[in-house]
């Protein structure tokens, strides 16, 4: 039987090891993989842990959107995150006056003090998975 561990940034250290994921650690203990495949689609995740939340951010580093995509980007986002369970999509600048242009993001989000290496794996595919059709869709929609 698989063992309850507590959430940790070890568990995911540990699993992305696992899955042949280079990564690095920054001053605050957030990993940050990357990883490029999946029809063309350069991802970096971000994984931030503490003691009851895990966050993966997934973004398609090479596809930024040009202002003029940001509202339909926005509408496209809460389009899918209505009617979706797994992951929410964002358009995210660092600043909305100015920048000309923008990342989208997907992230998933799991609320738990305590997981097995096995759910953690299973959360990190289900997010993966959508974080894929996610982009696949907003690239059929030509925003990014």
């Amino acid at each position: 039987m698989a063992q309850l561990e507590k959430m940790r940034i070890e568990l995911v250290e540990r699993l992305f090891k696992k899955l042949e994921l280079k990564f690095d650690k920054d001053e605050d203990g957030d990993l940050m993989a990357r990883r490029f495949e999946y029809g063309g689609f350069a991802q970096v995740i971000l994984a931030q842990v503490n003691e009851e939340f895990l966050k993966f951010s997934i973004c398609a580093i090479d596809k930024d959107m040009p202002r003029a995509n940001w509202g339909a980007a926005l509408a496209a986002c809460n389009d899918w995150n209505g009617r979706t369970l797994i992951g929410c999509g964002l358009v995210a600048a660092e600043n909305y006056d100015t920048d000309p242009t923008a990342k989208v993001l997907f992230i998933g989000s799991l609320y738990a003090t305590q997981i097995t290496e096995e759910q953690l794996e299973d959360f990190f595919g289900a997010t993966s998975h959508f974080s894929r059709r996610f982009f696949t869709h907003l690239s059929e929609l030509d925003l990014i």
